[in-house]
């Protein structure tokens, strides 16, 4: 029994392992595929695994108004958190710096619901500072 356990342990470990390649290699095809159309825009890996969580719908919402960051719109800036500025529009918040004349997307948030975009908020913080 003990051997048999041992095997399927074994087991799930590659497994796991194959499977963290894949996404590992789908974040890199998502993150090109982001770079070749939003060329002064760079996205953290957070970013990246935020935007390919959404829903198909949603990452046209999203890259609508990502577009208008290459378009030198401009950010409304995140009080509490120094340095961070947000996008806002309906159904959702873009968080990004700015870095030279590139922005970076620091992460997304695909709801309005005060408690969670103060909850994401915090998050940033975290991560940030």
């Amino acid at each position: 029994a003990l051997e048999e356990a041992n095997k399927e342990i074994a087991r799930l470990e590659t497994e796991k392992e194959n499977l963290s390649k894949a996404i590992k290699k789908k974040e890199e095809v998502y993150e090109e595929f982001l770079r070749i159309l939003l060329p002064s825009v760079k996205f953290t890996p957070q970013a990246i695994v935020e935007f390919m969580s959404l829903s198909p719908q949603e990452k046209r919402r999203f890259l609508k108004e990502l577009q208008k960051l290459e378009e030198g719109m401009k950010l409304e800036s995140l009080t509490s958190v120094p340095g961070v500025q947000k996008l806002k529009f309906g159904g959702g918040r873009i968080y990004a710096k700015k870095e030279g004349d590139k922005w970076v997307i620091l992460g997304m948030l695909d709801t309005e619901q005060d408690k969670e975009k103060g909850r994401y908020i915090e998050y940033l913080k975290d991560r940030l500072l």
